[in-house]
């Protein structure tokens, strides 16, 4: 497993967690070892709009995408930190449901997963994350790890100053090279089917009209195969440098 990565500003060093099993596993390392403190965690109506079940099952759903999403978010945001050191600026996890007030979005809010530069919040959806789940099945876990893997690659690579064609593939690849690092290499597909399953979980949860919720992310964007190469390509090479070919 790779102990360093590289990039266009010089060699970022990273920890490789010991997570391993089928594709991508998420375990103890992440669940527990984060260290996560839920309760210094903005979490925001919780089970507003979660579907089925009474209000106290809603509830609980929601704490369990939250404490699972903020236990994601506080690993792949280590991992950046430890690779750019005091350069890293973390963001605040945000847990809501349906939609949420954000400089970065229009008079209708915001939903989905996203970042926000201009407050740097990390924004998870946790009826996005509970459709999605219901899509991703048996690769629920290691689904939901990439996607908040991708958001918080946005934010990285608006810091390492990589540029090239495409942001999208740009940040996919990002992404990679966390997953490389963490996990090796992701079953192929793997990453395109958690993208698309997003992509159906957001049409599916889209408020409608004029002041509908923004989405802030990429997922909807580009083509999958592509998407999925870029993301392969960081997660084989572990050098951010490589993301500037896309």
């Amino acid at each position: 497993m790779a102990e360093r990565v590289t990039g266009g500003s010089g060699r970022l060093a990273v920890r490789a967690t010991g997570i391993a099993g089928a594709g991508l596993l998420i375990g103890a390392a992440v669940w527990f070892g984060a260290g996560l403190d839920i309760g210094g965690l903005a979490f925001l109506d919780a089970g507003e709009r979660m579907t089925g079940g009474t209000a106290a099952e809603a509830a609980m759903s929601a704490t369990a995408q939250s404490r699972r999403m903020g236990a994601f978010h506080a690993e792949i945001d280590a991992f950046w930190a430890r690779s750019m050191g005091p350069e890293w600026i973390s963001a605040q996890p945000v847990f809501f449901s349906g939609s949420m007030p954000s400089p970065c979005g229009g008079r209708g809010g915001v939903t989905g997963h996203f970042h926000c530069a201009a407050d740097r919040v990390a924004g998870f959806d946790v009826l996005l994350a509970a459709e999605t789940e219901s899509r991703l099945r048996e690769a629920a876990d290691a689904g939901q790890a990439l996607l908040v893997g991708r958001i918080v690659a946005g934010a990285a690579r608006e810091m390492t100053g990589v540029r090239g064609r495409d942001a999208v593939l740009q940040g996919d690849c990002m992404a990679g090279v966390w997953a490389g690092a963490t996990f090796g290499m992701a079953d192929e597909g793997l990453y395109a089917r958690a993208l698309a399953a997003a992509r159906r979980s957001m049409q599916a949860v889209a408020g409608e009209g004029p002041d509908a919720p923004q989405a802030l992310n990429d997922f909807p964007e580009g083509d999958l195969a592509n998407r999925d190469a870029a993301f392969r390509a960081g997660a084989a090479s572990g050098d951010v440098g490589t993301c500037a070919a896309f």
